[in-house]
């Protein structure tokens, strides 16, 4: 359990829209064919992170663009064409609500990638997102910034709405990529 209210509240919050993601995640790493609808998935969803996102907030997806794009070149896969990302609020809380969702993917990043090393996948032999994301720092740095910024009342609401959108952007980028895998 988290001891951050902020945290807490998102957590809660988004529990359902969570829950969708992983459903359409969910046996992703039982093929090679899952693994690459994952990686192309991951790679919109991060994509439409930085449409989303503000200039101040790029750095969270910076490595982990350039991790996918090299793991979709491994693969030979091509990306998902892009689709309309839902407009955010302009400022902070909201920043910190999208910013929740895509570093919280770090976290299932660990045990994602022991199944795509079970594919004989490897970091630089396209599993770079999955190893680069799971050693990263990006989740308890964010779990700081949240305990810094505070957040409560409405701009906690805002933030939680914001990670609403982000998760419903992350599952219609899953979503199109398995039934683009299936054609």
């Amino acid at each position: 359990m988290t001891s951050n209210p902020a945290h807490r509240h998102l957590r809660l919050a988004t529990a359902d829209a969570h829950a969708r993601v992983d459903a359409v995640v969910g046996g992703s790493l039982d093929s090679v064919c899952g693994y690459a609808a994952y990686l192309r998935g991951m790679h919109r969803f991060i994509t439409a992170s930085a449409e989303a996102l503000p200039a101040g907030s790029q750095h969270i997806v910076l490595a982990p663009r350039a991790w996918l794009e090299a793991d979709l070149a491994a693969l030979e896969l091509r990306p998902i064409e892009a689709f309309p990302v839902p407009p955010m609020a302009g400022d902070r809380a909201a920043e910190l609500g999208w910013e929740y969702v895509v570093t919280g993917a770090s976290v299932g990043a660990r045990y994602l990638l022991r199944g795509a090393q079970a594919l004989g996948f490897a970091a630089g032999r396209g599993a770079s997102f999955l190893d680069g994301h799971a050693r990263s720092r990006a989740w308890p740095e964010f779990l700081a910034t949240l305990e810094r910024e505070a957040l409560a009342g409405p701009l906690l609401e805002r933030a939680c709405h914001t990670a609403q959108l982000a998760f419903e952007t992350a599952e219609r980028a899953f979503t199109t990529a398995r039934r683009e895998a299936t054609r």
